[in-house]
């Protein structure tokens, strides 16, 4: 090759890098579109239960009932599944895997802006506790993606509302939540200073 067919080469291969950039940039774009529209289907069926469940359980045979019956998280499963399962074989794993976060970054969002308008004692802290971890057992399944930080905070939150104390709460919260004292507060089995 001369050194013109070199240079030439070497801007094509410019070109091609750029307009893949772009391409890749692109089919995230629609991929995120996309989970949007499926997150909204699959928290329609959630949001309702979550809002409306008791985390105000007061025994523990109660929370063990929570723990045997269907869940918020359990009546999502279908749907999302309904949603997800369909990517798998006309999209390539990154694009799925990219929707599949991409929903779970929704729902968990959603959650924690959820989560502080409730009222819990410890056992319903607990099963709060118990629902975030299935949820985040059922996203798991279903990427290959990780997602631990999508549930940091929700998790976090979970932690404070079954502290002990505000200063336990504090604690659990240091670093992920601002406003720990104000969550904890959602405590109706606590003293409050």
């Amino acid at each position: 090759f001369s050194g013109k067919d070199m240079f030439r080469l070497s801007e094509q291969k410019h070109d091609f890098t750029q307009t893949a950039t772009t391409m890749r940039e692109a089919v995230t774009s629609k991929a995120r579109d996309v989970a949007d529209a499926m997150a909204t289907n699959v928290l329609a069926v959630g949001r309702t239960i979550f809002e409306s469940a008791n985390h105000v359980l007061q025994t523990e045979a109660a929370y063990v009932n929570a723990g045997l019956a269907d869940t918020w998280v359990t009546a999502m499963k279908p749907t999302l599944e309904a949603e997800i399962v369909p990517l798998a074989f006309p999209f390539p794993e990154q694009v799925r895997d990219t929707i599949v976060t991409s929903i779970c970054g929704s729902i968990t969002e959603w959650l924690a802006q959820t989560i502080p308008h409730k009222r819990y004692d410890g056992f319903g802290a607990l099963q709060l506790d118990r629902e975030i971890r299935e949820l985040r057992n059922m996203f798991a399944n279903e990427t290959e993606t990780p997602i631990r930080d999508y549930f940091k905070k929700v998790l976090t939150m979970a932690a404070v509302l079954m502290a002990d104390s505000a200063q336990d709460a504090a604690s659990e919260a240091k670093g992920v939540l601002d406003d720990a004292p104000r969550l904890f507060e959602q405590r109706v089995d606590v003293q409050h200073a």
